[in-house]
Order: C-alpha cells, then structure tokens, then sequence
C-alpha cells in the first residue's frame, strides 16, 4: 500500500472499534497503548513516540486528543503529523487495546478516562527529629 505524505503538524485522526456486528453491542473497548514508531515491527521500542497509555495522552507536548466516541466498542483519537529525522519518513502507528463484556463491574474497560480522573490530594507530612 501506498500512503500520501502527510506534512507535519497536519492532523490524523483514528478510529479503533469493534467490528464483529453480533457482538459489537455488548463490548467496550480501551487503549492499553499506542506509539508511533520508524518500523513496522511493534517489538522493535528503540525509537518510539508513546501517543496514548492507558486510554490517556501521553505525549509531553501535547499533540494527543482523546475524541469523543458515539458509542463504548469505538474510540477514537487525533494526533499532529510528525517525522523520526532519521526514519526515512515513514511512521508506523501500534496499538494495543483491550474489550471487555459491557457494564462488567471491576473490568478494566471500566476505569473511569483520564479526563474525568480526579486527582489525588496531598498533605503536608513534617517531621520532627
């Protein structure tokens, strides 16, 4: 297959969901991980770029939107185009999601997304020697 080239800073979006029509009601789905790398072989993690961990952004410099998704079998994301300067101009996008049955409670398609995560309070701990 042959792509276009996509100028960096230009916006892709993806879609992951469930295809499978008889059981696509019944299934939730979640991004344990996506990165973007210069190969094609998901196993090669000398040269990578994280794009979302656990169905979060995890791109420092915020080029990773989470999009809202009609329904809980897709998910969806954008990202801003980029390049490795040393690639040869190909990026390769890897993703490992997990589907879990819908509305099992404990599942881990159950946690609440990152946007709505509250965050951990902290308090002052003196000590006195």
């Amino acid at each position: 297959l042959v792509f276009p080239l996509i100028p960096p800073g230009e916006r892709i979006y993806v879609q992951i969901d469930v295809t499978n029509s008889q059981l696509a009601n019944s299934l939730d789905i979640t991004i344990e991980e996506c990165f973007a790398s210069p190969t094609s072989d998901r196993t090669d993690r000398s040269n990578i770029l994280s794009l979302i961990l656990n169905d979060c952004p995890d791109d420092p410099r915020g080029r990773v939107t989470i999009l809202p998704s009609p329904d809980p079998h897709t998910t969806r994301f954008q990202f801003s185009a980029f390049e490795f300067t040393l690639a040869g101009g190909e990026v390769y996008i890897h993703c490992r999601t997990r589907i879990c049955m819908e509305g099992v409670a404990g599942s881990a398609c159950m946690a609440t997304p990152c946007s709505k995560r509250k965050k951990r309070s902290t308090e002052m701990i003196s000590r006195s020697e």
